[in-house]
């Protein structure tokens, strides 16, 4: 890469949508006033002229050659003038039709960041929001699980009984309950995926109403 392409390449990252839709602006209308002023470089009728009668006969074909001086024209004169039009191609069009597709393609990497920061973005909140339902349902289910063990009479926890035989002992309609609550608290521990979440919020509405 030259060191003008370094430095152009250094401009550009500095340079806003809105400046770089103004250089697109001013290297089209750039483009446009170039292919106004073409006669000035070559002449357009010579130009199909030898352009037709090349992909008719061949190019420098004797039977070109023939062609176009039968025509009115001077063969050397049509070469040369082609000659022309590439040159105005290469020297003149050429560089500003280079800096166009620059600016464009630079323009679709501003769109395609941002399109991906926004991507992200949304990603992120809904992570968060994920994240946020999750921990809000095991609260729930703690919440639940705290409210049928402050059932568990005093005299349970003054005779050192383990919760689990206190629950039988003086809570048995309610161990299943207590149970089930503890499967999902730990069921929660491979939620991971909204699916899932959706799938166990169902569960908990049907079987324990939260």
């Amino acid at each position: 890469m030259s060191i003008n392409s370094l430095k152009a390449e250094s401009n550009f990252e500095s340079l806003s949508e809105t400046q770089f839709q103004n250089k697109l602006e001013l290297a089209n209308e750039k483009r446009k006033q170039l292919l106004a002023r073409a006669a000035e470089f070559y002449d357009q009728d010579l130009y199909d002229l030898y352009a037709s009668s090349a992909l008719r006969f061949g190019a420098d074909s004797q039977l070109q050659i023939a062609y176009i001086n039968s025509s009115g024209s001077d063969y050397r004169e049509a070469l040369q003038n082609y000659q022309k039009f590439v040159s105005f191609q290469e020297e003149e069009l050429k560089p500003v039709e280079q800096e166009i597709r620059a600016i464009a393609g630079e323009m679709r990497g501003i769109k395609e960041r941002e399109a991906e920061a926004r991507s992200k973005q949304r990603e992120l909140q809904e992570e968060e929001r994920f994240k946020a339902e999750r921990k809000e349902l095991v609260d729930k289910l703690y919440e639940a699980l705290d409210a049928i063990y402050a059932q568990i009479p005093q005299e349970a926890h003054d005779a050192g009984m383990s919760t689990a035989i206190a629950m039988e002992t003086y809570l048995p309609e309610l161990v299943g309950k207590a149970q089930l609550i503890e499967y999902y608290i730990k069921k929660f521990d491979d939620v991971d995926l909204p699916s899932h979440l959706t799938a166990i919020k169902k569960d908990l509405k049907d079987r324990l109403d939260i």
